[in-house]
């Protein structure tokens, strides 16, 4: 990551920034705890520095997305996430200093690390995937099993296909019951910007 923003950031973030239901966010990816815990509070002191950088407050960011987080409890990781978690939230300049979790699956309900985050990333998969009955089941019932909001929750779904406009519709009334941060796509195969 270099020092000052790629162009698509500069031309695009500005814009995403006049969205109420949009939040910015920064993106580290901690190679499941095991990237240098410095190098990641660098690229998260990046992320802060834009604005001054570029000498306009529209190049905040909310926060930082960490993806790569590690789906499986351990408690020597803790304290890494722990320390990323505090750095952003100390920040001034990241907006509303939010931490996002990915660990692209759905965490244990008792031994996590969602005390760490604003929200976590509960599913990020196919759409096939996400219709399963167990993954559905375990999706629906995770915000009463761990006695947290919906808020607390993302679920990124992709590879959606050529579906009746009813499902679709159905999909979203389902993923908005189980996470209140939300995205879906139809794409399947990841891009340039995914």
């Amino acid at each position: 990551m270099g020092s000052l923003p790629e162009p698509a950031y500069i031309s695009e973030i500005p814009k995403l920034r006049d969205y109420p239901n949009i939040r910015t966010l920064g993106y580290v990816a901690t190679n499941y705890t095991d990237k240098d815990l410095d190098s990641v509070l660098a690229e998260i002191r990046q992320w802060a520095s834009w604005p001054i950088l570029m000498n306009d407050t529209r190049m905040a960011v909310d926060g930082i997305f960490f993806d790569e987080i590690p789906g499986l409890y351990q408690w020597q990781k803790h304290d890494y996430l722990r320390t990323t978690t505090d750095t952003v939230q100390s920040n001034e300049q990241l907006g509303e200093k939010l931490v996002i979790h990915n660990p692209g699956t759905l965490p244990d309900s008792v031994w996590n690390y969602l005390d760490l985050a604003n929200t976590t990333v509960i599913f990020e998969d196919t759409f096939a995937h996400f219709i399963d009955a167990t993954k559905f089941n375990a999706l629906e019932d995770f915000h009463t099993t761990t006695n947290l909001p919906t808020s607390a929750f993302s679920i990124m779904l992709h590879s959606i296909g050529n579906i009746p406009d009813e499902l679709v519709t159905w999909t979203v009334t389902q993923m908005k019951h189980m996470a209140e941060w939300n995205f879906a796509t139809n794409v399947a195969t990841a891009g340039e910007y995914w």
